[in-house]
């Protein structure tokens, strides 16, 4: 059948299930990495403190970064473990899953990173460009879960989040540093010199 060559079996599904929620075990710590961080940026804004700004969204951004990968180590390593929590037995669920692991979350460490952008600009009152990011993280997948099964089958469609989440992440994070930087050279410019 067609639809199963590229989207799967009954098996793929419960194994992307399995890889959805180890994925959510990161993005709950990723989203509460963002939303620390959130009234930390809002004050530092309306005391027009861009420097501070900009070492609180360094700090939350190398915390996510660094839980994202340590995560994504332990979920490598220790494939059976991880999986052994939703099944036990099931080996061609087990090869689904960890096939899973090493595609499908391969660029996991990113979706935190997008979080904390689209948490950035509404931290400032940007809520506009908060939304798009929202938006297009979603939207972004449609795409190449489209496109790429039609030439990899279901390694595509394990393949379509971390290619999107790299799409993407190339042009937000530049977007939100380069708001932040600019917010900060105006912050110095304005700053009056003492003699």
């Amino acid at each position: 059948n067609r639809l199963f060559d590229e989207y799967g079996t009954p098996v793929s599904v419960a194994a992307f299930a399995v890889v959805g929620y180890l994925m959510t075990l990161y993005y709950v710590v990723a989203e509460g990495i963002a939303e620390g961080m959130q009234p930390q940026v809002s004050f530092y804004h309306g005391e027009k403190s861009y420097a501070k700004i900009a070492k609180v969204a360094k700090l939350a951004s190398l915390v996510s970064l660094v839980a994202g990968l340590a995560w994504l180590v332990v979920l490598n390593v220790f494939p059976n473990v991880v999986i052994g929590m939703f099944s036990s037995g099931n080996e061609a669920l087990l090869q689904q899953a960890t096939l899973g692991i090493r595609l499908h979350l391969s660029a996991m460490y990113l979706d935190g990173l997008i979080i904390l952008a689209s948490m950035y600009f509404l931290s400032v009152g940007k809520g506009g460009k908060a939304l798009g990011i929202s938006v297009a993280n979603m939207l972004v997948q449609f795409p190449f879960l489209y496109v790429l099964p039609k030439f990899y089958g279901v390694e595509g469609v394990w393949l379509a989040m971390p290619i999107s989440n790299i799409v993407l992440a190339s042009i937000v994070l530049p977007v939100m540093w380069s708001d932040i930087y600019r917010q900060k050279r105006k912050q110095f410019a304005l700053t009056p010199v003492i003699a």
